[in-house]
């Protein structure tokens, strides 16, 4: 939750420059805002729910969900860089930015209650397929939305959304105690996640470089902390939160399963680790073994490769077992962090590219070094690695 202003510059070059891999940007260079945003309302379960849209509805779709305690405008930086090419929809939720803010006593602020009258929006605007944008909150929301219709998702966009134990830091065991016995924890609970503070900090972090931070971002992020009965909301949002650390392990089992097109942004690299962990397929179900299958299947075309030696400029024979072990090596090396559902595809391209070329003349093992080293640069770009 913490450093969304100082890196949602970062995360607009990424989502611009990511996207073309899940086959939803159409190319071209950033050209300055033609499409205008939109500040509209929408009657959903007798609620006013306010959004932001901009963009051609005949452009692939992005529906972006914020986290706490924002808002729509959290994303203003990203439409401004995306909408000519993106039909982008980001609405409040309930006791949220400019939707209608209905009384606790009244009405369940619950991620379940969200996620069902957030896929009630979409349908009232004949968004059937889209790409979640899931920043914190929008996190259990998304993922609610997600399993409830998967046939909807296109992709998942995760930035600083928590889905595994190890993404909840020491500052939660405050919060923690709060779902045990909310009663005995409710002041220190908002003092830890509401007061001025936290506030800022969820903006600053421990950047020392505060000079960079417009403080009006916090400061207009307490004032509204500080409206009547939202207090009360935020409190009963966040008793909920208990049932997202609970449905963490049923997120994970249906990205390991369904294995959906995902970009990950997060604040440290322990919780990259960690959230891509959460989506790789069981040891078990490797790639690994198939990997190491198509090497061989396609090496077994080959009887040898000719590669140059080092005395002479004479030509040797390189004994497919050994290409054998150097590509294994290869392979494992080049696919360190790349996510599981890209490892087959990425050493389909890299045996595509040279290994049927080998009997073709090529120039054997350094050619596949060569060449390795190169479609590692490829990958640096079209892989989810980045922080």
């Amino acid at each position: 939750m913490s450093n969304i202003a100082g890196k949602i510059a970062v995360i607009a070059l990424v989502v611009s420059t990511m996207l073309p891999s899940f086959q939803l940007l159409a190319q071209g260079k950033e050209h300055p805002m033609e499409h205008p945003i939109f500040y509209r309302t929408a009657q959903i379960d007798r609620l006013s729910i306010f959004y932001r849209e901009a963009g051609p509805k005949d452009a692939p779709t992005l529906l972006l969900l914020h986290g706490l305690p924002s808002s729509s405008r959290m994303f203003e930086s990203l439409f401004a860089r995306l909408s000519d090419r993106y039909h982008l929809v980001a609405p409040d939720y309930p006791g949220f930015g400019h939707s209608d803010w209905p009384d606790p006593k009244k009405f369940a602020y619950t991620f379940d209650h969200y996620a069902e009258i957030m896929n009630h929006f979409t349908e009232a605007l004949g968004l059937s397929r889209y790409t979640l944008y899931m920043q914190d909150y929008g996190g259990p929301v998304g993922f609610r939305m997600a399993l409830a219709h998967p046939d909807r998702i296109e992709a998942l966009i995760v930035q600083d959304a928590v889905a595994h134990n190890e993404g909840l830091g020491a500052n939660w065991k405050t919060r923690r105690a709060f779902w045990a016995d909310r009663a005995a924890n409710e002041s220190a609970l908002r003092t830890n996640l509401l007061s001025l503070p936290t506030t800022r900090t969820r903006h600053v972090g421990n950047d020392p470089k505060v000079e960079r931070y417009d403080p009006d971002l916090w400061t207009d992020e307490f004032y509204f902390l500080n409206q009547p009965g939202q207090i009360e909301i935020q409190s009963d949002l966040f008793y909920d939160y208990r049932t997202n650390v609970d449905a963490y392990p049923k997120w994970q089992a249906w990205m390991r399963e369904k294995q959906p097109r995902l970009l990950i942004s997060r604040s440290t690299s322990a919780s990259r680790n960690a959230t891509a962990r959460m989506s790789r397929k069981p040891k078990s179900t490797s790639s690994m073994p198939a990997i190491s299958r198509l090497i061989r299947q396609r090496i077994r075309l080959r009887s040898s490769f000719g590669t140059s030696s080092s005395s002479g400029g004479e030509r040797t024979r390189l004994h497919r077992n050994d290409l054998v072990r150097v590509l294994i090596r290869e392979q494992r090396r080049l696919t360190a962090g790349v996510p599981e559902q890209y490892r087959l595809a990425f050493l389909e391209k890299l045996l595509a590219d040279q290994i049927d070329h080998a009997g073709r003349g090529t120039p054997g093992i350094d050619r596949v070094q060569q060449k390795t080293f190169m479609l590692r640069k490829q990958m640096d770009r079209f892989a989810l690695r980045f922080g």
